[in-house]
């Protein structure tokens, strides 16, 4: 270590902090040049101020043994306290170091530790004088090790399976032991793990009350006040300990001491450091400790306002920090439950990104990340990390379906979201109408479909065009029957019976309207039928007016009943062209020889009732009852 190192430069700490109401008073810095060598060289030890005056120490009985620990001026032995025949530590100055600021401020440390009576600080049960006339404290002897050696030990916290928990739980209790001191107006001012001692059955104390100071003014006399001195360890020091004010100390110095400490338990160093006395103290004075990135939300906020530069903005209490403590214990659990969700998120989008089509890992990943997002944000619904891994893994999910083709499994998925990419929602909408689209469109091919079901009233079509059917086979019967006896058809009887039929046919279909008017193929072929009939009457009207006689008029008829099976054929049934074809030929033989109208008649008409039995066949099932129909009902 160079002594430019080791050296304080007040221009350069100025330069560096550059706020000048953070700088220390004139007579501060004066002291910050007294200490500078050891701020860079053991920034982790403490630095010692002035005692006040050694109080009388009665003398008496104590055998000391080995050294259990020594440390800065003092140094413990196991010993056995006659008197009660026990073994206590017993904690002295050590040689070279038995000044009489030492001596009062070993006396002092005791006087204040023993002031606390409190389970997280070491029971004094004595103070004596050596055979040498020093001091000697008798504390009681605690079987452990110092919290920062524990720290540094990888299995130190003995398989606990979250280690961060364990230590805040130790940090849990010294907060109460300073609980309890600051009851009592007494600031530690050294808190850091090495001040903390653990017990083998899970004690846990803060020790090393040796800067601890009242600030009561009316407290008893022989209780340490704080004096315009710089006191403490550099690494975890508040900017206020720098400045050597004693009115700037107070509780909230000790709220940052505990945050300095937090830090370290999260990052693994203390706040500040650096390679000379310049850079320790600027940041100690700047305040500024970097936190990691991927820090929980909750534990970023503790540090950053235990570790506040004003005094104003830290938590006011060492108790309200010790709450916010607790309160990030208690959401651990979420945190290690929301980490091991978001790693099956990774394998989610990972089988995603690659396109498989094994459906069954892929809801098994997002299964398992799913509940335990949930389980997380149940624990602790403001979890961010549970929140946005959840979100991802929904987006991703929902993206699988959409190229899947499940529109309404993507579109539930969108429902959980706490915020829609716009891209997914834009695709989910873009699916969505595409659906609708081809919903639409099936529904009306379902439409034109059942419009041309022939098997919807079937039976009731079929006695219609059997009804109509037989009538027209009896036609040329009854006319032959009327030529042999000699009572030939009257041309006004041409005129009127197609007429008779339409008004007959419609009664038919008004009778069984529910099933003949149901669908479009019964409305056509019942429009046939009618506009038929009534298209001959209209005619055999003319050919009345023109004077045609019977037998040229219903030779002309072949056409009309071929005009009426083709146009059947075109918009019911193709097979409908057998009786097209046989009226066609009968045309041609009886505009030849009109005299064989009646027999070719008899010939080509059965051609309509034999295309209707093939068409329609009674004795096949009718359809069901129409859909629209059943939810009118």
């Amino acid at each position: 270590m160079s002594e430019r190192d080791t050296a304080f430069d007040r221009e350069g700490l100025a330069a560096t902090v550059g706020d000048a109401s953070r700088l220390p008073s004139a007579e501060a810095m004066t002291m910050l040049q007294s200490v500078a060598r050891q701020v860079v060289e053991a920034p982790r030890e403490t630095l010692r101020g002035h005692a006040d005056e050694t109080p009388l120490l009665p003398e008496g009985p104590l055998r000391l043994g080995p050294v259990l620990g020594e440390g800065g001026m003092g140094v413990v032995h196991l010993a056995e306290q006659r008197t009660l025949g026990r073994e206590v530590a017993a904690k002295t100055l050590r040689r070279g170091t038995q000044s009489t600021q030492a001596v009062g401020q070993l006396v002092r440390e005791a006087i204040v530790t023993g002031a606390l009576e409190h389970p997280n600080v070491v029971p004094v049960h004595d103070i004596v004088r050596g055979e040498d006339g020093m001091p000697i404290v008798v504390l009681k002897r605690i079987e452990g090790r110092p919290w920062d050696e524990v720290l540094r030990d990888p299995n130190g916290t003995e398989g606990a399976h979250d280690p961060l928990a364990w230590h805040l739980n130790v940090l849990r209790q010294v907060c109460r032991a300073l609980e309890r001191a600051h009851d009592l107006r007494i600031v530690h001012r050294d808190v850091k793990p090495a001040n903390v001692m653990l017990g083998r059955f899970g004690e846990v104390y803060l020790v090393d009350w040796g800067l601890a100071a009242t600030l009561d003014s009316e407290a008893d006399p022989r209780l340490p006040r704080l004096r315009d001195e710089i006191v403490g360890t550099p690494s975890y020091m508040a900017p206020e300990m720098v400045r050597g004010r004693a009115a700037g100390v107070d509780e909230r110095t000790d709220v940052y001491l505990l945050g300095a400490t937090l830090y370290e338990l999260v990052v693994g160093r203390p706040p500040h450091g650096g390679d000379s006395a310049l850079q320790i103290l600027a940041r100690i004075l700047l305040s500024e400790p970097e936190l990691p990135d991927d820090l929980p939300a909750d534990l970023r906020g503790l540090l950053a306002r235990s570790l506040a530069h004003d005094a104003s903005a830290r938590f006011a209490s060492v108790r309200e920090f010790r709450r916010a403590v607790e309160e990030h214990l208690e959401h651990r659990a979420s945190i290690r439950i929301a980490r091991e969700a978001d790693q099956q998120r990774v394998v989610l989008e990972a089988l995603a990104a690659a396109g498989t089509e094994d459906d069954a890992a892929l809801r098994e990943a997002f299964g398992q990340c799913r509940f335990g997002f949930l389980q997380a944000l149940s624990t602790w619904p403001e979890n961010l990390r549970a929140r946005r891994g959840l979100d991802a893994a929904l987006a991703s999910m929902a993206r699988v379906e959409l190229s899947r083709g499940r529109t309404a499994e993507a579109l539930a998925l969108l429902e959980e979201l706490q915020d829609v990419p716009a891209e997914l929602r834009a695709a989910v909408d873009v699916a969505l109408a595409k659906e609708a689209e081809e919903r639409a469109l099936l529904a009306a091919a379902e439409a034109q479909r059942r419009e041309m079901d022939p098997r919807v009233g079937r039976r009731q079509r079929t006695i219609f065009s059997l009804v109509l059917a037989a009538t027209w086979v009896l036609q040329p019967v009854v006319a032959i029957w009327r030529d042999h006896t000699g009572r030939t058809q009257a041309r006004y009887e041409l005129a009127v019976w197609p007429f008779v039929m339409v008004v007959g046919f419609s009664g038919l279909a008004w009778v069984f309207r529910d099933a003949l008017l149901r669908t479009r193929i019964n409305r056509r072929v019942m429009a046939i039928f009618v506009l038929s009939m009534a298209a001959l009457g209209l005619f055999h009207l003319g050919a009345l007016q023109l004077g045609l006689s019977v037998a040229t008029t219903q030779a002309l008829d072949f056409a009309l009943y071929a005009a009426g099976s083709g146009f059947f054929a075109a918009l019911i049934n193709r097979r409908f062209v057998l009786p097209v074809l046989g009226f066609t030929a009968g045309f041609f033989v009886v505009t030849a020889r009109p005299d064989l109208r009646y027999w070719i008649m008899l010939a080509t008409n059965p051609l309509v009732i034999a295309t209707l039995v093939w068409i329609w066949p009674p004795w096949r099932a009718e359809a069901t009852a129409d859909p629209v129909r059943r939810d009118e009902a």
